[in-house]
């Protein structure tokens, strides 16, 4: 069965490109409230600043996840260390190990800007200690590679059940995903052989997030779906919300 997770903010857009994007803490949980009837299993999770900016703020996130357990306790919650232009990696450690969530995501291309081994090392293995689960984020085979480097070197301790995201159409000239991309991430994972990760999930950018997302889970991989990443239905429609554009997603994993 795959596993569907919403991303419903991102680190970027506002109310200006959308104005169903949730940005506040109730937002949020009304959000997950009905991304988890919609059938969301998992939340991708950014906080905002009061002007809608990027923030990584280890209280406001005690405050959220409180909120978000009491609403729907069912849902998975990631919590987000993405930099997006305004933190550096210090900064990035410090939210976790600060805030100590259950599961983070976490981008090898942004630890790697650490030039200290030692510093990344000692920041995995704090992880692996407290038992906090890693989705680690991948952007191109140059990340992956430098991910399996660092497990064979034991910078990164390999979990049982070692979980990527993949994300499609980031960097792209029109900000636009192809499902043509997920050939060139197969061939790159069959060529790990035994040592692939376990769970491979996918997000795309675009117009495009839709396609390439039923075409990932007939492959069987994992889906994160949300307004991070855009707000277009299959058939090119704009969705009402996170919840519209779930719903859209299932009917096209259903058919």
């Amino acid at each position: 069965m795959t596993y569907l997770m919403v991303a419903p903010n991102g680190a970027r857009k506002t109310k200006v490109d959308h104005p169903s994007l949730p940005v506040t803490s109730p937002e949020l949980v009304q959000t997950a409230l009905a991304c988890w009837q919609a059938g969301a299993q998992g939340l991708h999770a950014h906080i905002r600043n009061t002007d809608q900016s990027h923030l990584l703020d280890a209280g406001r996130y005690r405050e959220l996840l409180a909120l978000l357990k009491e609403t729907v306790p069912d849902l998975e919650i990631q919590v987000t260390t993405e930099a997006a232009g305004t933190y550096r990696a210090p900064e990035q450690r410090q939210l976790v190990l600060d805030l100590r969530p259950e599961w983070i995501s976490l981008s090898v291309r942004e630890m790697a800007r650490e030039p200290d081994s030692k510093v990344v090392r000692d920041f995995y293995t704090e992880l692996a200690q407290r038992e906090i689960r890693i989705q680690h984020i991948l952007y191109d085979a140059d990340d992956l590679r430098q991910l399996f480097e660092w497990i064979d070197q034991g910078v990164v301790l390999r979990p049982s059940s070692l979980s990527i995201l993949w994300v499609l159409g980031r960097y792209s000239s029109d900000g636009n995903s192809d499902p043509v991309e997920l050939d060139q991430l197969e061939a790159t994972l069959q060529a790990l052989g035994s040592v692939k990760p376990e769970q491979v999930m996918i997000c795309a950018f675009g117009l495009g997030q839709i396609p390439c997302l039923v075409n990932a889970a007939r492959r069987g991989w994992d889906c994160r779906v949300g307004f991070e990443n855009g707000w277009w239905k299959q058939d090119g429609s704009i969705a009402q919300d996170n919840a519209d554009l779930l719903r859209d997603l299932r009917d096209q994993l259903d058919q």
